[in-house]
């Protein structure tokens, strides 16, 4: 288990929270931009030799446990925000509606409506496709032997990469918010979905190397590798040379971010170390959930308490924020227990019974 990735998840939902709480920083979409690279990597380091060939049986099943892994929890943030939507008196259409229950709403470019309901769902809509994508770019990597070479699935990031800048430097003048060219550089699917191939590879490029032998001096080199990338993606954010807004929350960012990704996961620093203990894991592990609930819970707090989306100004203020960011661990840690485990639980339990009564059918085949 990558434990420093783990905790790493948590301070990018903290990132995004930081964000929608109203402070001009911009840490919401380069923690998004994260999540889709961190996703293509843990993807790729457990499933890349799943995926040498493909049948209906191992496709359905890593769809089936994907969606157990975020449906749930959107289909019962978008029950829970329901009262809110009537409540502002806001209006959306049957096919809206649908769609985002289906998690389809990112797919085509649709305006402000994008963010429906509960809008980081947005995000987990683009996440599907990449689900649905999985299979299939694992067995083209698997089939041009970028699985097994470090120098293609090097090769493949930059490819990916390139695709990415290449887009973001056609578009550069053309970011009108909640434009065409606006939802196909920052929301579509389409375009994200480099962001995620570039996390694939990076992941299939970290298998071909992990396993390099411990040496003596592995704790203080990882440990300034560890310092020197957190200090690039620092570097980067504060630096105001870049001017285009499609690169703001993707290609910009990508260098620091994949050396971050990349450092931390072989887990030999003492960053990595401080980042491996059991309550960092846990923030990390209920950091989806978090991500999930923390916008509803916010807007509600905004309509019924007062002012909550703000800037804070004042100690009573900055309080207020933190006591409502610890009711949204504790609803997160709830929703974790108590949706998320119990539907990744119940589609695996379902999963092994399936298999267990093909296996015992009259006629099957059982392997040896």
């Amino acid at each position: 288990m990558l434990k420093p990735l783990t905790s790493l998840r948590f301070i990018a939902a903290a990132a995004v929270v930081f964000a929608h709480f109203g402070y001009p920083y911009e840490t919401g979409g380069l923690a998004v931009g994260f999540f889709f690279l961190l996703s293509g990597f843990i993807l790729a380091h457990n499933y890349a030799d799943k995926f040498e060939s493909l049948t209906v049986g191992s496709v359905a099943k890593l769809w089936a446990l994907r969606v157990a892994r975020i449906w749930p929890l959107h289909l019962f943030m978008f029950a829970a925000v329901v009262p809110l939507i009537w409540i502002r008196g806001t209006q959306y259409t049957d096919w809206q509606t649908l769609a985002n229950v289906f998690l389809l709403h990112a797919w085509y470019p649709d305006g402000a409506n994008i963010f429906s309901y509960n809008g980081v769902s947005w995000s987990i809509s683009d996440e599907l496709f990449f689900y649905i994508s999985l299979p299939f770019l694992l067995f083209a990597f698997n089939r041009f032997g970028v699985s097994r070479s470090a120098t293609r699935a090097a090769l493949a990031g930059i490819a990916a990469f390139a695709c990415l800048f290449l887009i973001a430097l056609l578009l550069r003048t053309k970011m009108q918010a909640f434009s065409f060219d606006w939802w196909l550089m920052m929301v579509s699917p389409y375009v994200r979905i480099f962001d995620f191939i570039i996390g694939l590879s990076l992941g299939l490029l970290f298998n071909r190397l992990q396993g390099m032998g411990d040496r003596w001096f592995d704790a203080a080199l990882f440990t300034a590798l560890e310092i020197a990338s957190l200090w690039f993606l620092v570097v980067l954010y504060r630096s105001t040379w870049h001017k285009w807004p499609t690169l703001a929350n993707s290609a910009y960012y990508q260098p620091a971010m994949v050396a971050i990704i990349f450092v931390f996961a072989f887990q030999r620093g003492l960053l990595s170390k401080m980042l491996s203990n059991r309550p960092m894991m846990h923030l990390g592990e209920i950091s989806f959930a978090l991500y999930m609930v923390h916008q509803p819970i916010m807007y509600y707090a905004d309509h019924f308490i007062g002012p909550t989306i703000m800037i804070a100004k004042d100690i009573s203020h900055i309080w207020g924020q933190v006591l409502l960011s610890v009711l949204m661990l504790a609803i997160a840690d709830c929703a974790y227990r108590y949706i998320e485990v119990p539907s990744r639980n119940a589609v695996r339990a379902l999963i092994s019974e399936r298999r267990a009564s093909a296996q015992t059918s009259p006629g099957a085949t059982i392997p040896g």
